[in-house]
């Protein structure tokens, strides 16, 4: 579970049948497929990087998950969630791919909603029911769920068949109010919402970066719900697609990662301390340092700074024009004062 930010989650223990899973989007989700599709690439890319791995990859992994067999069951894990399949939906037959928002999943699948259409409630009113997985939860919890609060990114409950007791597939329920938010934060100039390989995305990590440091002062003694003060990592990480990685590594086909420590399992500085392969947020922190590392010349620290020590196709002379400098710095602020309040 990652609380305390902006989209909801059902990763679900799933019976499978496959030796990879699938991931399919249902239809209120076509405009996040870009985003999986990054996710599970970071996740492989970072697997891959634990092969042989240089200096800088070896000392984060050290940093985050410690001895060399916590390093190796990250990488199982890594692979595992580098493994799932996806094609998005422009790539091939929508059949394949789209979902519709009520259909009901197969055990061995993945499947991600973008709104609370398969819920139901109930004769009495007292729960809600996802009518082909007879999925309930309370009252309370379905109200939490559908006030799109904006401190709350995820939460994870186990769907059960109630017939008989089977696990079922795998279901992410993402805010349709979190996509608008992403989307806006992508069509703005000098950020984006997924820390993909296009340049935009990596040319970001240089801005977002330069833009902490300008608000920085403001903010460095403000932690997050871990105890934990905030890492510049924590900022770059807060991309839609490091949320979509940490909550796939909740699912079966990726080895059921845990928040191991609870509302103290988030964020860089829990994870430098707890040193746990099973923990979802160290995985993804991982992934995406790694990325940082490999696409670009900062160097990612053991307190989570970034810092840049090139000569530096990414370090610009130039000044950027102040209304966008005040742009990307009304977004950081907005990020900070989201990971402070959680």
């Amino acid at each position: 579970m990652r609380s305390k930010l902006k989209i909801i989650l059902v990763a679900c223990l799933a019976a499978q049948a496959a030796a990879s899973s699938e991931i399919r989007i249902a239809k209120s989700c076509y405009v996040i497929g870009d985003a999986i599709a990054s996710a599970i690439n970071t996740a492989k890319a970072a697997g891959l990087a634990l092969d042989n791995p240089k200096p800088d990859i070896q000392e984060l992994a050290e940093h985050l998950f410690g001895n060399e067999a916590s390093i190796a069951a990250a990488k199982v894990r890594l692979n595992k969630i580098g493994a799932i399949i996806f094609a998005p939906p422009d790539t091939v037959s929508a059949e394949r791919v789209l979902w519709e928002d009520k259909k009901e999943m197969k055990k061995e699948d993945i499947v991600v909603f973008c709104d609370l259409s398969r819920f139901e409630r109930d004769a009495n009113g007292e729960v809600f029911w996802d009518n082909q997985n007879a999925q309930w939860f309370g009252r309370k919890s379905y109200a939490e769920w559908n006030s799109n609060r904006e401190n709350t990114e995820a939460e994870t409950v186990s769907e059960i068949d109630g017939d008989n007791g089977s696990l079922v597939g795998a279901s992410i329920y993402v805010f349709p109010w979190y996509i608008k938010q992403m989307q806006a934060r992508k069509n703005m100039e000098g950020f984006t919402a997924v820390l993909n390989n296009d340049p935009k995305a990596i040319a970001m990590i240089a801005e977002v970066v330069k833009g902490i440091g300008r608000n920085w002062n403001y903010y460095k003694d403000k932690g997050m719900a871990s105890g934990h003060p905030m890492a510049r990592m924590d900022i770059v990480h807060a991309v839609l697609d490091g949320t979509m990685l940490h909550e796939l590594s909740h699912t079966w086909a990726a080895g059921i990662s845990e928040d191991v420590d609870g509302a103290r399992s988030y964020g860089w500085g829990a994870a430098v301390e707890m040193k746990n392969p099973k923990n979802a947020d160290s995985l993804s922190l991982f992934a995406y340092a790694v990325k940082v590392v490999q696409s670009t010349r900062f160097e990612v620290d053991i307190e989570g700074d970034i810092a840049d020590y090139s000569t530096g196709i990414f370090v610009r002379k130039s000044k950027l024009e102040k209304r966008r400098d005040d742009e990307i710095d009304r977004m950081i602020r907005e990020i900070l004062d989201a990971r402070w309040r959680s």
